[in-house]
């Protein structure tokens, strides 16, 4: 997730956000990694179910509209998609786009595999503060 997040750092994570509402775009989520539950990701939204995901000339692109996501620092190489979301599912990237390992890797993400949002980074001390969250 760099630049936002780095290996290292530790945060604090909102559990009880999707007991009570659903996820949304650009949001920072913490979950169960699919091909190993007992390891935890971490991957910003950038679909949900209906959505169509694409990435072409180096961005990403949902239902066909093109995204300005300023947490992506650099020019995205490869194409992915379209792909269609499918239900109680969520399609999850890195920031880092050409070095993350995420659903254009291993699919889409069961909703029931997520364990939370990310909402503060409070170590090291030098990295304390918010999570961006995006709000699209």
């Amino acid at each position: 997730m760099e630049p936002e997040l780095h290996s290292e750092e530790k945060i604090i994570v909102n559990k009880m956000i999707y007991k009570l509402r659903e996820p949304k775009h650009g949001e920072v989520v913490v979950f169960k990694y699919p091909l190993e539950p007992e390891k935890d990701f971490i991957k910003r939204v950038v679909g949900l179910p209906g959505d169509e995901i694409s990435i072409k000339n180096g961005s990403l692109y949902r239902n066909q509209e093109k995204l300005d996501e300023d947490y992506v620092k650099e020019y995205v190489f490869g194409n992915y998609g379209p792909v269609m979301v499918p239900q109680g599912q969520l399609c999850v990237m890195g920031d880092n786009r050409n070095n993350s390992h995420d659903s254009r890797t291993w699919g889409m993400l069961d909703e029931s595999l997520l364990k939370g949002r990310a909402e503060l980074t409070f170590w090291p001390p030098k990295a304390f503060g918010l999570v961006h969250n995006s709000k699209e």
